[in-house]
């Protein structure tokens, strides 16, 4: 929430990526494992995404109707609209 950039070994480490390679390595790389994956049968591939996405579907509906409740009550809010009449005033 706070917007910072973290680097690829912190990422790693959080868990937000499987693996890290130097910046020279990263296409070849990513290449590589796509043709691993275009290698196996789409139905498998299908079935798999299904089998990981499906438990959390009904987490991220509920966490998107909180976003979008949370959303349309800011909008109209005093600290949004300095925000976009600042915004305004920045870009004339």
């Amino acid at each position: 929430m706070s917007s910072e950039w973290i680097d690829a070994r912190e990422a790693l480490r959080m868990g937000l990526v499987w693996r890290v390679c130097e910046p020279a390595a990263l296409l070849p790389e990513a290449r590589r494992h796509a043709e691993i994956l275009a290698a196996r049968p789409l139905s498998s591939l299908m079935a798999v995404k299904h089998t990981i996405v499906e438990p959390t579907r009904p987490e991220i509906a509920a966490a998107s109707a909180r976003e979008n409740a949370h959303f349309a009550e800011l909008m109209g809010a005093q600290a949004n609209a300095a925000a976009l009449a600042d915004f305004s005033k920045r870009r004339s």
